[in-house]
Parts: C-alpha cells; structure tokens; sequence
C-alpha cells in the first residue's frame, strides 16, 4: 500500500518553504487603537485628541465624544490622556476591557473608575495609597491579588461612590496634583438605557474629577440630548476624514503607512492605499481592513502583493456586509437624506445609520450634512 508523502517532504514550487517570509497582513489589526503608542499615531487635523484635552484644560467639568464605528474615538481618547498627563492625574478607562457593557451599573461604572485609578496610582505612578482602599476594591474583585496590602483593622464600608470619591481624595494628596480627569471608552457599546444610567452615575463626581466618556449616538441627537449636553458642558463629534480634498486624504495615507506589515512600502501598494481610501468613507478601521483583505486575496493567489483586482474584491466583500446592516426603508430615507443636515430623517433610523457609519457626517462650509458611505453609493442613486 502506498503512503502519501509527509508534510515536510511536498515539493518547493507548492511554496511552502515562502510561508517563512510571507507577509502578515493581519499586524494591520483594523480594530485595535492605537492607545499610548505613539509612533502609530497620526494627528488628524481637527476633532480628535487634542481639542478633548484643550476643552479639558480650558476647565471644562465633563466632555461627551461621539462618533460612528471606526472613526477613532477609541485612539483619540488615548491621544487626549498622554496630552493631559503634565498637568493632571489622566486616567483612561476601558470599560469593555474589564466588563460586559451590555450590563454594566452606574455602581459598576464607579468601582471600575476607583480600580483603574488606583492601579495607575500604584503601578505607574508609584504612589502609596491606603491600605483600606486597595483592599475594598480587592474584596470586590476590581483589583487583582498582585496588589498587596497590610492588614487593616477596619473595613472601607459605603457605596462605589464612596469608594471613588475616596480614591480621588486619596490620589490628589498622594501625587500632589489637583486635577483628576477620568477617560472613560466603551459605554457607546452599550443599549441606551444601560448607557444612560451609567453617565448619570459619573455625573455625581463631577465636582471631584473630570470625566471625558465616549458616548452613544442617542444622547447626542435623542429626546434627552439638550440636558445630556448641557449636563457634560462639551460635545466632541468625531467625524469621518474628509477625503474630498487632498489633506484628507493624504492623511490616510499617513494612517496606512504607519500600520503597513514589515516588508510592506508605501509605494509598492501606493494604488491600492488610495483606492481604499477612497472607498474607506473616511473611517480608519474600514481603510486598514479593505488594505489587509486586500493582502490576503493577493496572498491566497500567491502573489506577494495586492493590487486594484484584489482591492475590488476587498471591496465587494465590505459591500455585502454594509448593505446586510440596511432595514426595509433605509435607502429611500438616505436618499432624503443625502447632502442635508437630516433634521427630517426619523430620529430612530438616523442614530441608527450614524452610529454604524452608513450616513456619515461631513464638515461643509453652509454647515455640517449627511452623506452615504460610499460603499453604498451605486446602492443609494
């Protein structure tokens, strides 16, 4: 009987021996922010992290971020903490790395605050905070056993309010620094009822802290929008880049080539950066998947790059998956809708195609209007 050869014994021209050296189009991570890093960071040129920190250095109490999916709230708000670290206590917090957003607390919100807090006191700062403290949040499995503390003689009793009104004090003595500000990211994952009880609890320490939260759509353009804003003072929308005009789109660029795979020059796909620019709307994450799609159609052809044939097919792909998000009346309204400011779109649908990025908002000089991904364009005549 007759064996099929072993694995390592298949014939070179199959190009298995390339796999060593083969691109990894996946480091382009479309859904991971940026963060601290800031050698992948590039400076878009209004509404991002700079102008959430000036509103905050200008003494701004609270600021709400919005903006559709991918647009970079989540790396902006990082950008604003690094800006804000000389001059505050900037402590960011992911709330959808540490919980489920869909049933979270206000309670839970506050706890989460009170544990990041400490942790960057502890950790990063070096500062040494009570004892009662660490051990409250460690009863409460916010902090981990890697924290040590001595044994206390009483327990911190009272509600998560208590706890980071405490941890506030606590840092502000500790680190000598007046100002605390807290960035908080995730509560847009949230349904809107969760999201609203969750900002109505950071509200109650805004007399103590700062508190810069992304927020959902709803609560810039629901029934409670006015009193939301005029609650958090500021709103901070980020939009899609503009990539009608050149600096708009050269800033993709700029994006794609700082998260381009080892291996990967700009010129050698400067064409299909641009195509996928393009037909990005504007939104960052939709611009560093199509490229990475892109790769894989050209690698799965054993081609070492992509070109404008595997870009179509990157394209179609996010196509498809765009017009499953469209609802019986979705595209007769975006054509409404298209180039006006939507004040006659239902609200329910126009949050809704907001927030997943299939209206998008553009800057123009009479104003700020809608208009269609341009996935969607051929869709919505």
């Amino acid at each position: 009987m007759a064996f099929p050869a072993p694995f390592d014994a298949v014939p070179a021209d199959l190009g298995y021996r390339d796999r060593m050296t083969k691109i990894d189009w996946t480091s382009l991570s479309p859904h991971r922010p940026v963060d601290l890093n800031v050698s992948l960071y590039e400076p878009r040129l209004e509404k991002g992290g700079a102008e959430i920190a000036r509103w905050i250095t200008a003494g701004r109490r609270s600021v709400l971020v919005v903006g559709p999916v991918g647009v970079g709230k989540s790396t902006e708000l990082a950008q604003a903490a690094r800006r804000l670290q000389d001059q505050a206590v900037a402590c960011l917090v992911r709330l959808d790395r540490h919980s489920n957003v869909r049933s979270l607390t206000g309670e839970a919100v506050l706890l989460h605050l009170a544990g990041q807090l400490v942790d960057l006191g502890v950790r990063v700062l070096g500062l040494d905070l009570p004892s009662d403290l660490i051990r409250a949040l460690r009863d409460r499995g916010i902090l981990d056993r890697s924290f040590k503390v001595e044994a206390v003689p009483y327990q911190l009793q009272g509600s998560a309010e208590v706890i980071v009104r405490y941890a506030i004090d606590s840092i502000r003595r500790s680190a000598r620094q007046d100002k605390v500000v807290f960035l908080v990211d995730g509560l847009e994952k949230a349904p809107e009822e969760v999201a609203s009880n969750c900002l109505s609890a950071l509200s109650h320490i805004a007399t103590l802290a700062s508190v810069v939260a992304v927020a959902p759509w709803h609560v810039a353009y629901g029934p409670g929008a006015a009193e939301a804003i005029s609650g958090s003072e500021q709103l901070v929308s980020i939009p899609a880049v503009d990539t009608a005009g050149l600096q708009g789109r050269e800033l993709l660029y700029r994006m794609a080539e700082r998260r381009l795979p080892e291996g990967v020059s700009f010129e050698s796909i400067e064409a299909v950066v641009s195509g996928a620019a393009v037909w990005s709307g504007g939104i960052p994450r939709t611009l560093f998947q199509l490229i990475a799609d892109a790769g894989m159609y050209a690698e799965f052809q054993s081609k070492k790059l992509p070109d404008m044939a595997d870009l179509a097919l990157a394209v179609k792909d996010h196509k498809d998956s765009m017009i499953r998000l469209l609802l019986p009346g979705d595209i007769e309204a975006m054509g409404r809708a298209r180039k006006t400011m939507g004040v006659e779109l239902e609200l329910s649908r126009k949050i809704r195609l907001l927030s997943h990025g299939v209206l998008l908002e553009q800057p123009r000089s009479g104003g700020t209007v809608l208009e269609v991904h341009p996935l969607l364009y051929e869709v919505v005549s």
